[in-house]
């Protein structure tokens, strides 16, 4: 699990509109940080355009802490993201040991729309 005083992106990808997407983890509370669900962080998706503004933000998990590790973008502007979690709560309503694989996809501007 993270250091809960560290923030950091692990994977850019370039989206379909020229932009950027970074998946990875959050552990603060202030700035551009909107939702975070706990004490040991959360996955963070960040959308920026090509100049580096950011579009929008979106922190997803739950309250034991998760990590993405890696998104994409599909062909109709969705993402898709992978990570991992460790909490059973939050966005987080799939149920099983600590520590397992979590994936999720979003609309373009971040809103879950499915996870496994």
């Amino acid at each position: 699990m993270e250091d809960p005083n560290d923030d950091g992106g692990y994977f850019i990808s370039k989206t379909l509109d020229s932009g950027y997407v970074i998946a990875g983890f959050i552990a603060s509370i202030d700035g551009d940080v909107i939702g975070n669900h706990g004490n040991f962080g959360s996955w963070w998706i960040i959308k920026i355009d090509s100049v580096g503004v950011l579009n929008w933000q979106k922190c997803l998990g739950g309250s034991n802490g998760e990590t993405a590790f890696q998104v994409q973008e599909m062909n109709n502007g969705d993402f898709l993201i992978l990570g991992d979690t460790w909490s059973v709560d939050g966005d987080v309503t799939i149920s099983g040991t600590n520590g397992r694989l979590w994936l999720a996809r979003t609309d373009h501007s971040g809103n879950i729309l499915w996870y496994s």
